[in-house]
């Protein structure tokens, strides 16, 4: 088909032409979060590693009544304990995504959108106790179905009385969410063996394969603020496994409390 690079070039460019002709709110996003974890990784252990994990991300967001656009770098980490032995599991990723709102009769202040991510990662296992596999360097390439609801709440300005004592209360917005990504293509990049030499990380010699599992949950609540910035505190779990076609199954998960603040560009 003569024509297929031209279709595959504007499906890539069409939401980037949508964007421009929107007057949408542009956020500089930065999160911070904390919580716990768990780790296991068959090619250099059977022992499961539970501690703590946290990360932090930021960003590019695009907000408007019809449609998101993100993007977002950031770094997480897990680190266990089993048995005195402390394994790090680090990741750092890249993370772009597009929803739009769907034609779903809600009201004016609720939106449901749907959309797709693309989510790139190198993840990093250190565990000096396992001597030669001590290091191992994995990569991961997502495609999810994203999709998300908010609803936008406003407290109306009012004064009451309470044991004498006049309280004021100002007009206030928040927005609770609800969003989940679900994988549709996954890409792994794996040892073939179970240790690897600190000398011998050929990036090239590995076992390439799809397959696996990666889920991502969002509960949270966002706060308005007069000067158009965003304040948010969500729950965010994770958890994720490389599948039967990984030689040594590798398994992960995380229940995590987040802070988040939004700064309007515009």
């Amino acid at each position: 088909m003569k024509n297929k690079p031209i279709l595959i070039l504007l499906s890539m460019i069409l939401p980037l032409l949508i964007l421009a002709g929107q007057n949408p709110d542009k956020f500089l996003y930065m999160n911070t979060a904390m919580g716990y974890g768990h780790v296991k990784d068959s090619g250099t252990s059977p022992l499961r590693y539970h501690g703590l994990s946290g990360g932090a991300n930021s960003g590019y967001i695009h907000h408007s009544s019809t449609h998101n656009f993100e993007i977002l770098g950031s770094v997480s980490s897990i680190s266990g304990l089993v048995q005195e032995h402390i394994l790090n599991y680090l990741s750092t990723a890249m993370d772009f995504s597009y929803t739009h709102s769907l034609p779903v009769n809600l009201s004016d202040n609720t939106q449901l959108n749907a959309g797709a991510e693309l989510y790139t990662s190198m993840n990093f296992l250190i565990n000096p106790s396992y001597q030669n596999a001590a290091f191992n360097l994995d990569f991961l390439i997502k495609l999810a179905l994203r999709a998300e609801i908010q609803h936008k709440i406003t407290i109306q300005a009012q004064t009451f009385h309470l044991a004498g004592i006049k309280f004021n209360i100002k007009e206030q917005s928040y927005s609770p969410f609800c969003r989940i990504d679900i994988p549709v293509l996954i890409f792994n990049g794996r040892p073939k063996y179970a240790y690897v030499s600190d000398s011998d990380l050929d990036f090239f010699n590995r076992h390439y394969f799809l397959g696996g599992f990666d889920l991502k949950t969002q509960l949270g609540i966002k706060k308005h603020l007069k000067n158009g910035n965003l304040m948010e505190l969500s729950y965010i779990w994770r958890m994720g496994s490389t599948g039967k076609r990984d030689i040594y199954l590798f398994e992960h998960g995380s229940h995590d409390l987040a802070f988040s603040l939004y700064f309007k560009l515009n």
